[in-house]
């Protein structure tokens, strides 16, 4: 049975494991939820607002997940604003047909590939950090 103690906190570490799982998770939800909600129309339901008010604890969800996985690599959890933060504003700024939009959206997905091999796919630090008294994240925990 999966540990969800910690499941919105943003204390502590989180192995690779941890992380894929609720990434997948939230995401597949995530997308239901906006599936549903485009279903029943957003603009004019009472059904669709809440169906995207669902959405607030999935985003706390994946966010603490990040940061936990960014402590597990010695990192502090603000990293988290550079690999997903940036990479949603910066297509904002400029229209991607532009030359500046095109430049800040491939910023954006150098960004973003970076945050994915970061969280996704480096091992975490050996040995104590100041975010954990143990070295790699124990997949084991995710399932105590």
């Amino acid at each position: 049975m999966m540990n969800n103690n910690r499941l919105f906190s943003f204390r502590g570490t989180a192995p690779r494991l941890e992380f894929w799982i609720w990434s997948l998770v939230t995401t597949a939800l995530g997308g239901l939820i906006l599936l549903g909600a485009g279903y029943v129309g957003i603009e004019i339901t009472p059904l669709g607002w809440g169906l995207l008010l669902l959405l607030v604890p999935l985003l706390w969800i994946g966010l603490a997940v990040q940061v936990r996985r960014l402590h597990d690599r010695g990192l502090t959890g603000w990293w988290a604003l550079g690999f997903v933060g940036l990479p949603a504003l910066l297509p904002e700024l400029a229209p991607l047909e532009t030359g500046m939009g095109a430049i800040l959206g491939l910023v954006s997905l150098l960004l973003s590939l970076a945050g994915l091999v970061v969280m996704g796919f480096l091992s975490g630090r050996t040995g104590p950090n100041r975010y954990a008294t143990h070295g790699l994240g124990d997949a084991a925990a995710v399932f105590s």
